[in-house]
Order: structure tokens, then C-alpha cells, then sequence
């Protein structure tokens, strides 16, 4: 019964490690890639998102470099693979996914 038990717990965990580096670190990762190519200048992709929907926010050290991202061409590639990456779901929408947000200091820590 024990053994049962044990083996029904390891592979809960496995589900949810899984699960883990699926919907949220390789995405992320692949995110950062991205940016990182296009030399954009960002702080972190921090997680996001509400009631089992994927968010993104991506924080910049200064409001300026925050606006002139929101108005590149490569916001608009950032969207796209955003929606690669999650559009298979019914009712994705990129653009609300998608956060950027000023570095201010309560984030700091």
C-alpha cells in the first residue's frame, strides 16, 4: 500500500515538473532568446497571466526604452511568437498577454 502511494506522489511531481518547465520556463526562455536577438535592452520577462491564461511582463529600467519598444517593429515580432507559442488555445489573444512595464523599485528585491 505504502509503495503504491510513493510511486503515485513521485509521478504527481513529475506531472507538475513537467508541466512547470512547459507552459512556463521554456517559454520564457525561448522569449528571452528572441529579444535578446533583436538587442533589445530589458530587465526580465516576469510571469503574468490570470485564471490559467499565459501573461508575459516585460520590464525595462526606464519608461522611454519601455514606449520606444511599444512602437518597434519588434514589439510586433515579440506579439507574433507569443502567439506561436500559445495559439493553439481557443480564444488567445497575443496583445493581452503581452505586458510592459516600467523597473520601479517595490520590484527591486
Amino acid at each position: 500500500m505504502l509503495k503504491w502511494l510513493v510511486i503515485a506522489v513521485g509521478a504527481l511531481v513529475a506531472l507538475v515538473g513537467v508541466n512547470y518547465l512547459r507552459w512556463w520556463t521554456l517559454p520564457r526562455r525561448r522569449l528571452n532568446k528572441v529579444l535578446s536577438a533583436q538587442g533589445i535592452d530589458f530587465v526580465k520577462i516576469a510571469k503574468g497571466g490570470s485564471y490559467g491564461w499565459p501573461g508575459y511582463i516585460i520590464v525595462f529600467d526606464a519608461e522611454e526604452k519601455r514606449r520606444a519598444f511599444e512602437k518597434s517593429p519588434a514589439f510586433e515580432a515579440l506579439l507574433r511568437e507569443v502567439q506561436d507559442l500559445h495559439g493553439k488555445r481557443p480564444g488567445f489573444d497575443a496583445r493581452k498577454a503581452v505586458w510592459l512595464e516600467p523597473f520601479s523599485l517595490p520590484e527591486a528585491s
